[in-house]
């Protein structure tokens, strides 16, 4: 019997191993294509019966009460409980973090404003960095942002605002870079030219998206390298990433905390230009060059000329 899987993270770890056949236990056929749906479709597997998911899979049902005693559970409400708890942990995931500011613990006359202790939570994570025992991961991951041929960075919510930031200034320095939008052409559009010369940066934290976990695993499965930035070890956008590096994230702001994955970038970006040498200044220079013939830019003394 298999070690019982006592959270989602866990059992998408478990349907890796079981597909690499490398469990400590085997499943039939049917069994792990219903496993791998349930597992990619948790907020369906969460509210919907039995009955529903089998027939979905084309099963029987008594192939979802076999599947829940073969992963440790005494029945199958029992295995579905995991993945209730799931999506509701992630339906919660804000205001779970804004109830720490209407409802804060006891407050201190001497403590920092709030305004104070957020940046220096912000900037506690940007030093972490410096002790990410990941960081050898660096140059690697540097590696292939100068070799790749083509680089696509994927980020939604928040992290759409990082993956345009790496575009741009990646952008600024090599060609064949771009973002992956769900919206203009399509993801299919970006991963379909795409080959194990090229790479697919995912950036995410929870709660993750099923877009990004859903990229990642079929960038992988077309043999796509992939770069995972993401806030655990255990995220999901790590299963099939090349390298992936942890974004410390701890803070009271509501949403996720952005400002170690903006340093974590400008220094990823600033090794690359290095790396790149003088491959870097000619490409800055014939931007420039064309930036001044379209006459984008204001003239440098043209700020405060009718100052007296």
């Amino acid at each position: 019997m298999a070690s019982t899987p006592k959270n989602y993270n866990e059992l998408r770890k478990l349907l890796i191993q079981i597909e690499a056949d490398s469990a400590s236990f085997r499943l039939g056929t049917a069994s792990i294509e219903t496993l791998k749906y349930m597992v990619e479709n948790p907020a369906y597997t969460a509210v919907s019966t039995m009955t529903s998911i089998a027939k979905e899979n084309n099963v029987n049902p008594s192939t979802l009460t076999r599947l829940a005693y073969s992963l440790g559970y005494d029945k199958f409400s029992s295995f579905q409980r995991l993945f209730r708890d799931y999506v509701e942990e992630n339906a919660h995931f804000y205001t779970a973090r804004a109830n720490r500011l209407v409802h804060p613990p006891t407050v201190d006359p001497q403590r920092d404003t709030l305004f104070n202790t957020v940046l220096k939570e912000e900037a506690k994570n940007i030093v972490s960095l410096l002790h990410d025992e990941r960081s050898d991961q660096y140059l690697d991951i540097v590696n292939l942002l100068v070799k790749s041929r083509k680089v696509r960075f994927y980020g939604r919510r928040q992290f759409f605002s990082l993956a345009v930031f790496y575009s741009y200034c990646l952008g600024l320095i090599r060609e064949r870079v771009d973002i992956m939008q769900d919206d203009v052409h399509g993801l299919s559009h970006s991963l379909t030219f795409m080959d194990h010369q090229d790479l697919v940066v995912v950036l995410g934290c929870a709660p993750y998206t099923k877009a990004t976990v859903d990229t990642c695993r079929i960038a992988h499965r077309h043999e796509i390298p992939i770069v995972s930035i993401t806030d655990s070890h255990d995220s999901p956008l790590t299963t099939y990433a090349k390298h992936y590096l942890i974004i410390p994230i701890e803070s009271h702001f509501y949403s996720n905390s952005m400002a170690a994955a903006f340093a974590m970038a400008e220094a990823l970006l600033t090794m690359v230009a290095q790396k790149m040498g003088k491959s870097t200044l000619e490409t800055l220079k014939k931007r420039e060059q064309i930036i001044e013939e379209f006459g984008i830019n204001l003239p440098h003394n043209m700020h405060g000329t009718n100052r007296t």
